[in-house]
């Protein structure tokens, strides 16, 4: 395996983790929100 492709992997990898962050992130804003919204 070379190093420009292990590189390559390893910063879709990191993209992947950051995106999945982020959709984490979306839906607990979604939800106080809406809880916010609630009172």
């Amino acid at each position: 395996m070379n190093k420009v492709l292990a590189k390559r992997l390893a910063k879709k990898a990191r993209e992947k983790e950051l995106f999945l962050l982020f959709k984490e992130f979306m839906r607990e804003v979604e939800e106080l929100e809406f809880l916010f919204l609630e009172k």
